[in-house]
This record gives C-alpha cells, structure tokens and sequence, in this order.
C-alpha cells in the first residue's frame, strides 16, 4: 500500500524543519522523520532609467519595479519615504495609504509567487524654493509578511537649472522700412 501526504505550509521565516511521523498499526509503532523546505522568497525593487536631473518646481515622474525570484510570500507591500522638498504626488496604481504632507505612501502587493513582478508609477512634486544643485532622495523597499524591509533602492535627484527649451517661443523680429 502507498500512502501520499500533500502538506500545506503557512507563511513562515524557516526554511527547512523536521515533522515526526508516528505510525501505530495494531499495537506496532514506528517513528520517522520527515524533513520538509521550503525555497525562501526572493524579494527584490529597482527603479527604472530616470532622469536623475530635475529642476525646482516641476513634478517628476519615476517607475518602480519589484517582484519575487524565490518561493511563495504572502502579504508584501512596498513602503516609499519622501523628503519634504519633494512629497508624493500621485501614482498608477494609487497607493493603499499617503503619510501626512505626502511624505510616505504605501502599495499592499499581495501575495508574490516566483516569477510574480510589478510596477509602481510615482509622481512626486519638487519644491520651487531648491536652489541649484540641491540632492533630494527616495527610499523606497519591499517589505515581507513579516514587516521586515527585505530589499531597497535609493533615487537620488540633484536640481538643476530649468531647461530654457521647454519654455522657448520663437520671437519673430521684422525690420520697418
């Protein structure tokens, strides 16, 4: 006879434990070990190309990427800080949860199988009082079900002088005879 066991593991932080197997058959008992692992998640997030140039007073867009290239986690979320010189504006998905003054938002991302990947698009709103040459950061992470930041990246911007370009109207002088 064969007997087939499925087990189901629930979240955990373990990657390998021993499960004891007793077998009682009329009177007779066996004990035997099953080592049960679990393949640990690999959470990771990244930005995307980004200018890292940006000039004071404008609202500067970002991409975020995320996903998992390990085993099954439940419950992540991605938690984002911003600097007061350049609050959260926006984002596609919109986040679950805004800090006070835009200063941290949050996107509950669920559960993440292997393969399992995303974006985030942010927009944050860069303070028309930067002088030039000021550098700002975004932290943002990826969290576990644990709560613990298991993987991180940070977005430096530095301002720049406005791009005169953008604004540029052709002026048209003509001479009078």
């Amino acid at each position: 006879a064969i007997i087939t066991k499925t087990f189901h593991v629930e979240a955990c932080t373990w990657e390998m434990t021993t499960l004891t197997e007793d077998l009682d058959v009329i009177g007779a008992t066996a004990s035997k070990p099953v080592d049960i692992y679990k393949l640990a998640a690999d959470l990771w997030i990244d930005v995307d190309t980004y200018d890292p140039m940006v000039a004071a007073g404008e609202t500067v867009e970002f991409t975020l990427l995320y996903g998992n290239d390990g085993g099954f986690e439940p419950n992540t979320h991605i938690h984002n800080d911003f600097p007061p010189e350049a609050p959260f504006v926006s984002s596609i998905p919109a986040a679950d949860a805004v800090g006070p003054g835009g200063l941290w938002a949050e996107w509950l991302t669920g559960d993440l199988a292997n393969g399992d990947a995303g974006s985030i698009d942010v927009t944050i709103a860069v303070s028309d009082t930067l002088a030039v040459g000021t550098v700002f950061t975004v932290t943002d992470r990826i969290v576990d079900h644990t709560d613990a930041p298991v993987d991180w990246v940070e977005i430096v911007f530095t301002v720049t002088e406005p791009d005169m370009g953008r604004y540029y109207l052709p002026i048209i002088i003509r001479a009078f005879e």
